[in-house]
This record gives C-alpha cells, structure tokens and sequence, in this order.
C-alpha cells in the first residue's frame, strides 16, 4: 500500500506541486524505506513540515510523523544521531556519516541458553548470526570491537562456551560483511523433522553418490549442478501440541433436530421432538446448541409424561440415544422395570398408558461418554425436572 502511494501519487504527482525539480529529485533519490520505516536526509532548503502535509495528503487513513536526529556525545564527541531499524546512523562534526548497532531499550538480550534442547547447528548459528549483523552494521573499526567484546558478554550470560563463540566469530569476520554468491548451482533441499537422536548427514551422502552415479543422460542432465542440502524442521513442542492456531473454513450451521433414514421408525414418527427450543420444568427456555437425530450418541434427554399432559419430567443421559429410549417405550407399555419415569408412566392416572407415552427433547450432545453424569447431575440439582431432587436434599 506504502510503495502504491509513493510510486503512483507521491513522487510523480504531489511533490512536483510544492518543490522544485531539484528538491523532488533529491527526495526521490534519497528516501529509503523498509515497510512502513521511512529514512530521508534533507538538505536545509527543503521545510520537513511541507514534506510531511505531502505524505499526509496520500491517504486519508494513513497518517505519517516523523523523528528528528538528536544530538549525542559519540566517542568524545558531539554528533546527531537516528535510529533506523536495528541500525543507528551517525552524522559526525566533519559531515561524515558512520554507522552502529541499534538495541532497543527493551532489549534484554536473552538469546536461546546453549544448554537448551535445540538441534546443535541451530545453537551454533545465533552467535555467528548475530556477530555478522554487528560487522554488517558497525563502520568504525575500533566500536566494531566493542561491539563484539559486549557481544562475547551476552554469549557468556546465556552460557555459550567460548570455543563456540570463538570459532562463530571467526567465522563470521573471514567471511565479511557481505560476501556476494559463488556458488552457481541449483538447489535442492532435503526437508525432514528434526531429531535429536539421529543424524541425517548419511542419508544426504547417499542422495550425493545415487545423483553422481546416474547412467540415464535424461535425469542425470535434470540434476545438473544440483546440490542437495540438509533442512529440518522444527519438531511439535508442547505449545504445539496444545494449541491450535488453525482457522476452520467451515461455516457455522443452524443446529436442527432431524428424522433418520428409516421410513419405519417409530421414535422418529411418535416421539423425537423436532424443535431445538423448549422449556423446562422449572420455566427455563432450553436452547438445543448442536444438530442431532435419534441415531446420536453421548447424549443428555429430557422426557415429558403425555399421560399428565408434560407434567411429570425426567433427564437422563444416555450413549445410545435409539436403545435407551427403546427401553423407555418397553418400561412404559409393560411396567416391568426399574427406571421411575418410566414406571410413573405406566401408573399415571390409573388407566393403561396409551401410545405415545412421552415426548423426548434432545438437549445436549458430547464428544464423549465422560461428562455424561456430570452435566446430569448438575440439571438435576437446578431442578431442571420433576422427578429428580438435587443431591443434597
């Protein structure tokens, strides 16, 4: 969005309306941005605030500020300085620019503790990496090696040893700041998990030899200046393991209470209630959250007498919502069971129960059997039905 505005607005339309063809030029030639970080010297000629009512014109949701260079005393002397990402750059008394390293105030240095469970290579790299950054960055000879003693300091803290330090060091300054690419070959990583216990380096040899050895001209033509290289991955850690940072693309659906594919069922036909809102006994409106039918299972009910017109409720829960409603309907015609609900049924108002002896509302539907008794229990003590009392009465 930043570079659209400055390539197709700012440089070609707004700043040729407030400066010359001098000044605009200058500014084009010398602002340098990395995202939305800008970096510009401006010579005295041109106003930083006609500058900034010029970017702030590009958009009316985006507003740009701006820092001015502060005066610092910099090895003895006075200098301005600005920071400009992990660089700070330096304007000395004789208007020549130098640069350092820039650490942030909240910057506690506290870099992965070499005796940490990480692969070897990883550990070995960060004070190369961080050592290269310093020569990339620091100009001035004599504070490159402050830099890299004060370096050596935070190393030490996080209990690298000083032959790793040594040798990444070394490293990192015979190769310079920044060395351009030699190697002119393709290529081709071999990507895997990386392990602890096990070294890959043989299966990387072996991939080398079966390339090297190839008869056919076809495939040995297509791995031309191919080089295979070593990539791990790093393996799931505990905080992987327990969360989850993947967005489902599934969308949300209205729960419904739906009839099975059987034609010739009859809790379908009699006695599933096909509503996903219902009261209950104590007047609570009960809301149905997820989608279920009478094939459903881990699932907690709530039954309704038909003889007493929804007078008498019970909740239970069951695994197997068909088969236990089944042993209802078989209770409730016969009076041969234990289950209260069920025997209330067979004797409500003295007369032989007549079909359908109930109305079953599906309430609640659980991943597993576990909390089945939990939430059960629970309904029972808020008097959710009748013929359950809570279980410290």
């Amino acid at each position: 969005m930043i570079a659209y505005l400055e390539e197709n607005k700012l440089f070609p339309e707004v700043l040729p309306k407030y400066f010359n063809r001098e000044e605009y030029t200058w500014i084009e030639n010398n602002y340098k941005r990395y995202m939305d970080d800008g970096f510009l010297p401006l010579p005295k000629s041109i106003d930083i605030n006609v500058f900034m009512n010029c970017l702030n014109s590009l958009h009316t949701m985006i507003n740009y500020t701006f820092e001015r260079a502060k005066i610092e005393i910099f090895n003895g002397k006075y200098v301005q300085t600005l920071n400009f990402l992990d660089v700070k750059v330096i304007l000395n008394e004789d208007n020549i620019i130098s640069t350092d390293i820039y650490y942030k105030p909240t910057n506690a240095h506290e870099y992965l503790n070499y005796n940490s469970d990480h692969p070897e290579h990883t550990k070995k790299n960060i004070p190369y990496n961080l050592a290269k950054r310093i020569l990339c960055f620091v100009s001035d000879p004599v504070q490159e090696n402050y830099r890299l003693q004060q370096l050596r300091s935070f190393l030490q803290n996080r209990e690298y040893p000083e032959t790793v330090i040594n040798r990444s060091f070394f490293n990192a300054k015979l190769q310079g700041p920044a060395p351009k690419p030699t190697n002119n070959k393709n290529v081709l990583p071999f990507v895997t998990t990386n392990y602890s216990n096990y070294n890959f380096h043989n299966i990387i040899r072996e991939a080398k030899n079966m390339i090297n050895n190839i008869n056919q001209d076809n495939i040995k033509n297509a791995f031309e200046n191919t080089e295979i290289i070593l990539s791990q991955r790093q393996p799931n850690n505990l905080l992987s393991i327990l969360t989850k940072a993947k967005f489902s693309e599934k969308k949300s659906e209205t729960p419904t209470i739906s009839k099975c594919n059987d034609v010739r069922c009859r809790i379908c036909s009699h006695y599933i209630q096909f509503t996903t809102e219902f009261n209950l006994a104590n007047g609570k409106k009960w809301i149905t959250r997820k989608s279920m039918s009478c094939n459903a299972k881990n699932v907690i009910y709530y039954l309704t007498c038909n003889q007493c017109e929804g007078k008498t409720t019970y909740i239970g829960k069951t695994n197997n919502l068909r088969l236990r409603t089944n042993q209802h309907i078989s209770t409730c015609r016969t009076g041969r069971g234990s289950d209260k609900f069920d025997l209330h049924v067979f004797n409500c108002n003295n007369t032989p129960p007549q079909e359908p002896y109930f109305k079953l509302f599906l309430m609640m539907h659980l991943a597993t059997d576990d909390a089945l008794l939990t939430y059960e229990k629970h309904f029972h003590n808020r008097y959710y039905d009748t013929l359950n009392v809570p279980t410290w009465e």
